[in-house]
């Protein structure tokens, strides 16, 4: 068989295989571009890969960082300024002497009814012997008779109302039970006094329920109002008064030692951190004088 004869009228032209020719593709070595005209060279220009100032827009820092540190550490310095002023204002109550505000040897109401009822038994019998020796001066009665009420009069009254009855009976008298009372309620009024000072102490330590909700309660809102104005011991009289002046004290000192550790805690973290909590007084020139106080001075009674 005869091999098949290239077409002349063939249009496709022979290549030349040999590397390095003119002929070889060059297509494929072409970096096409596809921007056009003017805008290819402000593309080119406007590249951001080409920005000498990319770096620097990553790494930027705001300016005000510092200034926004340094606010918040004067913020801190206020608040721990506050709660040294009030650790200061309300100090007092930490020096509460509970047995005097609890009065434990307090008389009780039984024991005084008791004395009551013997001192009006032996009232009616010296009303009855007294009685008796009035009808013997009448001769009514015979006068051995009369003697000898007369002699149970005087004895009675004696037993009744002096210090002869401790040699013969144990329960006391009432006159000594009242005497006792007077002085355990002045002992405890003059401690309140003591601790309310010029300025008050209840009022101040109201301050602090945000570490005890109970100092906020309504059952000592009239205690700290008559703190406040200064006539605490013309409003509290009586055992129970007192008893309440004693519970808000105890509730007083729960919020104080909260508060005080939550200041000692702030206080050791900044120091740890590097700096230091106190207000400086170029600081303390800055800041007015309301903000620094936690509680408001009251003006001194006269």
């Amino acid at each position: 068989m005869e091999n098949p004869k290239p077409s002349s009228d063939s249009n496709v032209e022979p290549q030349d295989p040999t590397p390095g020719t003119a002929s070889t593709d060059l297509s494929r070595r072409k970096i096409i571009d596809r921007r056009e005209g003017n805008k290819a060279e402000e593309m080119a220009k406007g590249d951001r890969r080409d920005s000498e100032e990319r770096r620097d827009t990553k790494v930027k820092v705001p300016a005000s960082t510092s200034q926004t540190k340094q606010l918040t550490q004067l913020q801190i310095k206020i608040q721990q300024h506050r709660k040294k002023k009030l650790l200061a204002g309300c100090e007092a109550c930490m020096g509460m002497n509970f047995d005097t505000l609890a009065m434990d040897d307090y008389p009780s109401n039984e024991l005084v009814a008791e004395a009551k009822r013997d001192r009006d038994y032996w009232i009616v019998v010296c009303t009855v012997c007294a009685s008796i020796f009035l009808l013997g001066l009448i001769g009514l009665v015979p006068a051995i008779i009369a003697g000898i009420a007369c002699g149970a009069a005087v004895l009675g009254f004696m037993l009744a109302f002096s210090p002869l009855r401790q040699r013969f009976f144990d329960s006391p008298s009432l006159t000594s039970l009242m005497v006792r009372r007077k002085a355990i309620e002045f002992r405890a009024l003059t401690h309140i006094q003591f601790m309310e000072g010029d300025t008050g102490l209840a009022w101040r330590c109201e301050h602090m329920r945000k570490y005890n909700n109970n100092l906020g309660r309504k059952l000592f809102r009239g205690l700290v109002q008559s703190s406040r104005a200064g006539n605490m011991l013309d409003i509290i009289r009586t055992k129970k008064q007192i008893r309440l002046y004693l519970l808000f004290m105890i509730e007083s000192q729960k919020a104080y030692k909260r508060l005080q550790q939550d200041y000692l805690d702030n206080h050791f973290k900044n120091v740890e951190q590097g700096w230091d909590d106190t207000l400086q007084p170029n600081e303390l020139a800055k800041v007015k004088q309301e903000d620094l106080e936690e509680v408001p001075q009251p003006t001194q009674k006269k």
